[in-house]
């Protein structure tokens, strides 16, 4: 236990600690990125308000990247309508708010607010013609921490794409492995950036960190079967410094692609464990750098 607290130390408290987040509302599927790195993520017919703080995707003050990707809504079965329809509408909302010394979140301040442009360079759109819309907008945040991140990492665009897949995927089933095994050497060792990242980014304090990590700890110590990792899909984000393995069907079309399965109360249940790698230095090791978890009713199919 006293390792795993000395791992924390340099994790800061600050007089002022601002969260942003994000909130959207619309029945349309959609991917919103900060900075570019995916934030949220929907494709089912039913999650239509979503929300999610986005700290962990900004790595120091300064103007802040937003990208929207739209997509047609979903049928039942999970696959996606062809085009985008009339009179659909998509919310977006940037907030600012922040912790009191009471330990409560304060009342969010709004920062920017989007909806979908019905002109785009002086003609009107016709959304019931397109197979998708993508738009920017961006913000001010003012997060007192500055953190290296993925900036100086290895551009995974200039590596060979069938060779970068294969090291990719050769990390997530050790990562599995591990899951399953129990092997929390491995687990510790490869998670060991992000938790110091993500957890910085949310004003954890060292014990609140020890507590998080811990729970994981166990969890992996359990050994846990976790879902195959196909059918999936590498994908590119950070400006070329990020690369995560990601789920193309429902339920978990867009999302992480290690996850757990099992019964809570009676009902089915989907533990995602959503990740994004980089490489420190070329030619060396992957290792995760960015992590989230989603924690949801799984409705297709049955929990172990």
């Amino acid at each position: 236990m006293k390792d795993e607290k000395n791992s924390f130390l340099s994790l800061k408290q600050f007089d002022q600690e601002p969260v942003y987040q994000i909130k959207v509302k619309s029945t349309y599927n959609y991917e919103v990125l900060v900075n570019d790195v995916p934030v949220l993520v929907k494709y089912n017919d039913y999650m239509n308000d979503n929300f999610t703080e986005i700290n962990s995707a900004i790595l120091s003050a300064g103007t802040q990247q937003v990208a929207v990707k739209i997509f047609p809504k979903s049928r039942p079965d999970g696959t996606l309508l062809s085009k985008l329809e009339k009179d659909i509408p998509f919310r977006l909302s940037v907030e600012r708010t922040e912790w009191t010394k009471a330990g409560d979140l304060a009342e969010p301040e709004a920062l920017v607010s989007y909806e979908l442009p019905q002109a785009r360079g002086g003609a009107q759109i016709d959304y019931s013609t397109l197979s998708e819309f993508m738009d920017t907008l961006s913000f001010t945040a003012s997060v007192p921490y500055t953190l290296n991140g993925w900036q100086q990492s290895v551009d995974l665009r200039k590596m060979n794409r069938e060779k970068l897949e294969a090291d990719v995927v050769s990390f997530y089933k050790k990562l599995k492995d591990a899951f399953e095994t129990g092997d929390l050497d491995f687990y510790k060792k490869a998670i060991a950036p992000a938790e110091l990242l993500v957890y910085q980014a949310s004003y954890f304090t060292k014990d609140e960190a020890l507590a998080k990590s811990s729970t994981w700890y166990r969890f992996v110590e359990e050994k846990h079967g976790l879902e195959p990792l196909e059918p999936y899909t590498l994908q590119i984000f950070g400006s070329g410094r990020l690369v995560c393995l990601r789920g193309v069907n429902a339920p978990n079309k867009g999302e992480g692609v290690l996850r757990y399965l099992y019964k809570k109360n009676g009902m089915n249940r989907m533990l995602t464990y959503d990740l994004l790698l980089h490489q420190p230095a070329a030619g060396g090791d992957f290792e995760v750098i960015w992590f989230k978890h989603y924690d949801k009713n799984f409705f297709k199919g049955m929990a172990r």
